[in-house]
């Protein structure tokens, strides 16, 4: 399964456009950064990641909690 399909796991499932919380972009870049700097992943491992979309399952399932705790599901 490459980077897309499992990517498309995440988002497949939406048939309308979903809620999503409204710092969602800012948690995904710190959570990523954090992620992997400490697991120390390259660049190539890096962008399987952002590729994932953990941040936005998060985001879209908890579109109203507050900042901290979607930045721990993320």
């Amino acid at each position: 399964m490459d980077a897309n399909e499992f990517a498309s796991l995440f988002v497949g499932f939406l048939r309308e456009k979903p809620k999503v919380h409204a710092r969602y972009l800012e948690v995904k870049l710190k959570s990523e950064k954090e992620l992997c700097q400490r697991l120390g992943l390259d660049d190539h491992t890096s962008s399987k990641v952002a590729d994932a979309a953990f941040p936005y399952f998060a985001s879209v399932m908890l579109p109203d909690c507050d900042y901290p705790e979607l930045e721990v599901c993320s």
